[in-house]
């Protein structure tokens, strides 16, 4: 059984001398609480957050749905941050002191709001492998540069990871933004995972598309992935979807292919539909990057959008 911390039986101290109003039963002035740093600072930030927490409570009493909106608000701040901690501090004061008392309506929208911050994907990127390896060859001096890829000699790597996929996921990556793909070389795809990838799908705020002729195949009963991302992401997704969509120069419409799929086609590839952008096969990795950070500010934009209109929600 593993041992109690000492952080874990000092919260627990804390807490009942907040409910009973008494002073914290712990020994303090003791030599092994003494000699342990981080302990006395843990003990240091649980009383400024307490304090915090109290000023809170008082500036909202009487206006539950507005404390559930400002210490949402509060801990979104600590959880962009990084300040992981301070977050966990916070939201358990609330949860042990208030969070039982509140109507089952706002519980919810609570319970809701936390899974944003530890849930939710700020984006999800959608591509197959079906077209390898030409596409990596097609890309070959884009790739190369940044990867270092020798485009005779890694031929294993490159019929099994599509590696403008896993540059567009870098890029984006560089932002911070917090998606399932957390470490780039360990990407994958539909393909790979089956249903997994519906539930990382319904999670993300913005959903880029790579799209290349294999996007758009459809044959048989094989299964299209990336259309079944798509679906997926719209029939989660009413009313607040955002895409951002990057296209091979040389696709086409599928003729062959069921009516659903040409519809979806005409949508993401051409200027009927959203806006989406052709990566040139001459381009750079410098002109890339600069797209892919303007791009960037739409997802930016997007989680923000995402979060402001849940919170207008909570009444």
């Amino acid at each position: 059984m593993l041992m109690e911390s000492l952080a874990d039986k000092y919260w627990k101290k804390f807490l009942a001398a907040i409910r009973t109003g008494s002073a914290v039963d712990f020994p303090m002035d003791s030599t092994l609480v003494q000699n342990d740093w981080n302990f006395l600072l843990y003990v240091d930030k649980v009383n400024k957050l307490c304090i915090e927490y109290e000023e809170i409570k008082t500036l909202y009493a009487g206006d539950p749905p507005g404390m559930v909106r400002f210490l949402l608000g509060h801990l979104r701040k600590y959880w962009n941050n990084r300040e992981r901690e301070s977050y966990k501090i916070m939201k358990a004061f609330f949860m042990e002191l208030d969070y039982p008392d509140l109507p089952d309506n706002l519980k919810t929208r609570f319970d809701e709001g936390i899974g944003i911050f530890e849930q939710r994907i700020d984006y999800f990127c959608s591509y197959t492998s079906k077209g390898l390896p030409e596409i990596n060859h097609t890309y070959g001096q884009l790739l190369s540069t940044v990867f270092g890829i020798n485009m005779q000699a890694d031929f294993f790597e490159l019929k099994h990871t599509n590696y403008l996929a896993k540059l567009i996921v870098r890029y984006l990556n560089e932002h911070g933004f917090n998606n399932y793909f957390f470490d780039q070389d360990k990407i994958v795809n539909g393909d790979e995972i089956k249903e997994k990838v519906l539930d990382y799908c319904s999670r993300a705020i913005v959903l880029v598309i790579l799209a290349q002729q294999e996007t758009f195949r459809d044959r048989g009963d094989e299964e299209n992935w990336c259309f079944k991302e798509y679906e997926h992401y719209n029939n989660t997704h009413s009313g607040q979807r955002q895409y951002l969509v990057y296209k091979i120069p040389s696709i086409t419409k599928p003729l062959g292919a069921r009516e659903a799929i040409r519809h979806w086609f005409d949508y993401i590839s051409t200027s009927e539909g959203i806006r989406s952008e052709t990566i040139e096969f001459d381009w750079t990795n410098y002109r890339l990057k600069a797209l892919i950070d303007k791009d960037a500010e739409v997802i930016d934009r997007a989680r923000e959008d995402y979060y402001q209109n849940f919170v207008l929600g909570i009444v």
